[in-house]
């Protein structure tokens, strides 16, 4: 490849500036300053483009270093042969990437080619930017070429488009041993000594849970049978204590009819209301966008009387940029008829968090306070009849022995025995009279806590019981409605909040975050827009038909609110607040109509409350005691049962999991096994890769480097080049770094490092060189045999060679 000539449109301090090139060495001697660096750069930058970053260093940045100091886009052309046919690059530049230009013409025809795309750089070369500074670009505050770009190793290598750094044999050695200690080593601190001990615990694990699986299933027959007996008492149980639920049935179904006759009327009392505005309307409600045309027509046309023009200034377009045509007071008004809809929804859930809805009420009336746990009241049940003391029949059965004790020896041993008869006659009627007072211990629980739930006593204990029990139903039951209605009203309200905050984000306003003021505001400016409006149209009419339109307006106006009854000083408010009512009631209505029907048909309600009815059948009490003293023993013997059941299933329910886990833990071992063969393979065929990358390419570029060296002045030596070309030299036994050494013998070692690497990279398409001032820290000796290389080189390549003394011009 050779340059022709360059034209920098702007770029840097260049302005309109054009340089030729010619074949072997262009030497350009300038001062410091004067632009080689930039001239060499925009070279670069013609071929690579610019690289986009958001960094703020101009070292680091070079859309902000070069950019034109007048300002602007940036950028030029470069013609180019490549492979004999000239080509001319055009690239402008722009703050960031997305903003650049890039097209490639035949110079000789004009027309715009497709031989290359942007991407030219690295379709020539076949590196990328840096490698191309890391090789072609020599300047003397560059001249390092340890590489860290992959690029240079892959074109090296003949791996171009493969990743992977070729350089990095040693680190990859370390890492895939690494690797290879997590999965196998001899101690057992490793994934696979790891994974079989787990394999042996898993097994020892299933084989118990097999063994406690069997036991489950004979627990299991057993529990069986029980449960048959406890629901064949429960049945009977059952039938004896329906009669009491359907008491508590008709209690709530009291409760159900009253609720719907004061939504009924609720209903009614709206659709009154309804018919009303409907009468004052004349059955014809007029919209909102209507009144308020309406009344802007009354003012604008006083307004037009009074004064016969006026101009309209910003306010008009700022405000049209807002609302333009996309909205009306309809639209306005429909948002804030949703706003006063998510208000009552608001109400609605405060009256269910207050507990002052319907429902609420209704369990008050059930339970004042709270209402007793279920299980609680089962307790009490199950303990009627239980803990009553044995002391009076004790001393009931004494006094009958001792009466006829009495008997007996007062008429066969002598009379005064008659007083042991006497003695046993008060003892029988005490023990008689305590039997009769004496209540059990459960009978006295029950008492207590039927007063505490404010129920009368002198029902039998187990009807009353078994009421508060079917009311314990009934609350919860409630509870749970109340709940699901809250969560139903909840969902409505924040949907509706949703839609309005997207519809008052719309506008290019302040808001406030108060959803009614924003809409306030909303209406305010678009009320304000559309005066303006009006006036904007209005201007433009001569005065006399502003005038005529202006009486016009009023008559309109006029008529149309004396077709309405209006009472207040404000006809326009007074008509737009009922229009407002009436839209109000129409929503509430095709809500509350739907929701009453709803709640009549899911509880097949009538409108006519039932009479109240309290009775029961308490000649089956004995036997629903029995019963449940039956269920209460056949209950504890199948909770044990159950309880022992459930723990031996807790434990074993689990078997599937361990069954998986020794699957996964042997495919896990095959896994790992097969990782660690796979790392000892990849291992030995690297050390195959690298001892044959060593022969490929950095033994060509060693020969390369030391005949360069030789050539420059070098003093010779044993050399060796690493895979990343850090040069290393041996002197007395020991290898040197080349920052072991001089400035001046650094820049040669890299000089030549530099050169040996053109000559292996690009055998085919030998590129241009360019060399800012690369043998600054040389001697005079040296520097002459420099001179005398390049001037060997350009015999058969292009090189551009920067420097600001005359001493190292060539």
């Amino acid at each position: 490849m050779k340059l022709i000539e360059c034209y920098i449109e702007n770029f840097g301090t260049f302005e309109q500036y054009t340089h030729k090139f010619t074949g072997g060495i262009n030497c350009v001697v300038s001062d410091n300053g004067t632009g080689k660096t930039t001239l060499s750069m925009f070279i670069l930058s013609m071929l690579y483009g610019m690289p986009d970053t958001k960094k703020h260093s101009l070292d680091e940045n070079d859309r902000k270093k070069y950019a034109p100091w007048q300002g602007g886009r940036f950028g030029g052309t470069l013609t180019v042969e490549i492979h004999g046919k000239e080509y001319l690059i055009e690239r402008s530049f722009g703050t960031k990437a997305a903003d650049d230009t890039f097209k490639l013409y035949e110079r000789e025809s004009g027309r715009e080619s497709c031989d290359y795309t942007e991407g030219l750089g690295e379709e020539l070369f076949g590196i990328d930017r840096d490698g191309f500074m890391r090789t072609v670009f020599l300047s003397e505050k560059n001249l390092s070429v340890r590489n860290e770009n992959k690029s240079i190793s892959a074109k090296l290598s003949d791996l171009v488009g493969v990743e992977g750094d070729i350089g990095g044999f040693d680190e990859a050695k370390r890492r895939l041993d690494d690797t290879r200690k997590i999965y196998y080593k001899q101690s057992d601190n490793c994934e696979i000594a790891r994974v079989r001990a787990k394999i042996r615990t898993a097994r020892d694990e299933y084989d118990r849970l097999l063994t406690e699986n069997k036991r489950l299933a004979e627990k299991e027959g057993e529990l069986t049978e029980l449960y048959a007996e406890l629901n064949r008492v429960k049945d009977e149980k059952n039938a004896l204590t329906r009669a009491a639920l359907d008491e508590a049935k008709v209690r709530e179904r009291y409760t159900l009819e009253k609720q719907y006759i004061t939504m009924l009327e609720e209903i009614n009392k709206n659709e009154e209301s309804l018919k009303e505005l409907n009468e004052f309307f004349g059955g014809e409600v007029p919209s909102a966008t209507e009144i308020e045309r309406l009344r802007f027509s009354l003012a604008e046309g006083e307004r037009i009387k009074k004064e016969e023009a006026r101009e309209i200034g910003g306010e008009y377009l700022e405000l049209s940029e807002i609302y333009g045509d996309s909205i009306d007071f309809d639209i306005i008004s429909g948002a804030q008829k949703a706003h006063i809809e998510a208000v009552s929804l608001d109400s609605q859930i405060a009256q269910i968090d207050s507990n002052s809805d319907q429902s609420a009420v209704k369990m008050r009336e059930l339970f004042p306070t709270s209402a007793p746990d279920k299980k609680e009241v089962e307790e009490i049940i199950s303990g009627l009849g239980k803990g009553r003391s044995k002391a009076p029949l004790v001393t009931t059965i004494v006094g009958i022995l001792l009466l006829l004790s009495g008997v007996l020896l007062g008429n066969a041993v002598a009379p005064i025995l008659y007083t042991l008869s006497a003695l046993g006659a008060v003892l029988f009627i005490t023990g008689m009279l305590l039997r009769s007072k004496k209540e059990s211990a459960g009978d006295k629980r029950a008492v207590r806590f039927i007063t505490l739930c404010g129920r009368n006593t002198n029902t039998p204990l187990k009807l009353t019981l078994s009421r508060i029990l079917a009311d314990v139903e009934l609350y919860g039951e409630l509870e749970a409605e109340r709940k699901l209605r809250r969560e139903s009203l909840v969902k409505r309200r924040d949907g509706i909040y949703d839609m309005l905050r997207q519809f008052t984000g719309t506008f290019n306003t302040q808001m406030t975050g108060d959803i009614g003021q924003d809409l306030h505001a909303i209406r305010e400016g678009y009320s304000r827009f559309y005066k303006l409006k009006i006036e904007n149209e209005s201007s433009a009419l001569g005065r006399h038909t502003r005038l005529a339109t202006a009486d016009e307006m009023i008559r309109r106006a006029w008529e149309f609110t004396d077709k309405y009854k209006t009472t207040s000083a404000d006809p326009f408010d007074e008509i737009a607040r009922k229009v407002g009512d009436y839209n109000l009631l129409k929503l509430t209505l095709e809500k509350d109509k739907p929701a009453l029907l709803e709640f009549k048909e899911k509880y097949s309600l009538t409108g006519s409350l039932p009479e109240r009815s309290f009775g029961g059948d308490e000649d089956k009490r004995d036997r629903l005691i029995e019963c449940e003293a039956r269920l209460g023993s056949l209950t504890e013997r199948c909770g044990i049962l159950r309880d022992e059941c459930d723990r031996i299933a807790r434990d074993t329910e689990n078997i599937d999991g361990v069954e998986a886990e020794l699957e996964e833990l042997a495919d896990r071992l095959k896994k790992y096994t097969r990782i660690y063969e796979a790392i000892q393979k990849t291992s030995a065929l690297l050390t195959e890769a690298y001892e044959n990358m060593n022969s490929r390419y950095i033994g060509k570029t060693r020969e390369s480097f030391l005949k360069y060296e030789s050539a420059i002045g070098g003093d010779g030596g044993e050399y060796t080049v690493k895979t990343d070309f850090e040069v290393q030299k041996s002197e007395r036994g020991a290898m040197h770094t080349e920052q072991s050494y001089s400035r001046g013998t650094r820049d040669l070692i890299s000089f030549a490092m530099r050169l040996s690497l053109i000559d292996s990279l690009f055998e085919k398409e030998a590129p241009f060189i360019i060399l800012d001032d690369p043998f600054i820290a040389l001697d005079d000796k040296k520097i002459k045999k420099g001179r005398a290389l390049l001037s060997e080189l350009a015999k058969g390549r292009q090189i551009i060679y920067f420097t600001c003394s005359e001493a190292r011009k060539i």
